[in-house]
């Protein structure tokens, strides 16, 4: 958005402006670009630079150019205003990786070990990459090759009860198939999950705090290894005891 408004500056300005105050437009669009500076940032060194000239036009230009110069410094504000609903955060104010999965990745650490599969929240994903551990399966992650999307069906089916082969009856109903796995996991029951973490060689089964198979582990006094951040881990060997 800041280098368009640049833009739009070096094309309005190119009949009237030196060198040396086209060099500083074109400067401050590349670094925008190159750095991401904040929208607020980039329209404030646009707007200075813009009033420094408005001065200057005041005393040594006609009123035309003076209300040219105006008329610019308001079409920028206003592409920097509509335009930053809508904006991407820049980089400096980006958190990646996640909170949750430092976190995760912390537990997994002090908690399982690298050969241990976890059946995590079918909507999580990054938790592999992230944690150095083996999940069961989730919704994002799925495989190329036709056996092992048979396989990542079977999967999403025993811990969702949603077929995957049935999407595309889901899609023609003009359904959110992302909505429909998620009831779908929401739905099922904590012996639901220990079923198919033992099935697929899980040793833990990874919750979140909010969800009805914390309060069913609760209510039954299975021990969690670990609480924290809005997640909760529990052994399926001492859940099956």
């Amino acid at each position: 958005m800041v280098f368009n408004a640049s833009l739009i500056t070096v094309l309005l300005l190119a009949g009237t402006a030196s060198r040396q105050e086209l060099g500083v437009v074109v400067l401050v669009a590349v670094s925008s670009v190159l750095f991401q500076y904040s929208i607020v940032a980039s329209f404030a060194i646009l707007a200075g630079a813009l009033a420094l000239r408005c001065v200057r036009l005041q005393v040594a230009a006609p009123a035309r150019e003076m209300s040219a110069a105006l008329l610019l410094v308001a079409v920028i504000g206003a592409i920097s205003l509509v335009s930053s609903a809508s904006a991407r955060p820049p980089v400096f104010f980006q958190k990646w990786p996640p909170t949750t999965h430092v976190v995760l990745a912390k537990a997994f650490h002090d908690h399982t070990s690298k050969d241990d599969v976890i059946l995590v929240p079918t909507w999580l994903t990054g938790v592999r990459i992230l944690t150095n551990r083996a999940i069961v399966v989730n919704m994002k992650a799925f495989p190329m090759y036709a056996p092992e999307m048979v396989e990542w069906a079977n999967r999403m089916l025993d811990i969702t009860g949603v077929d995957p082969r049935l999407m595309a009856q889901y899609l023609e109903q003009g359904a959110d198939i992302w909505q429909i796995y998620d009831q779908g996991y929401q739905a099922r029951s904590m012996v639901d999950l220990l079923a198919a973490a033992t099935k697929y060689g899980a040793r833990f089964i990874l919750v979140s705090t909010g969800s009805r198979y914390y309060f069913e582990a609760t209510r039954s006094a299975i021990p969690a290894v670990w609480s924290e951040n809005g997640y909760a881990l529990y052994s399926v060997a001492d859940a099956v005891k």
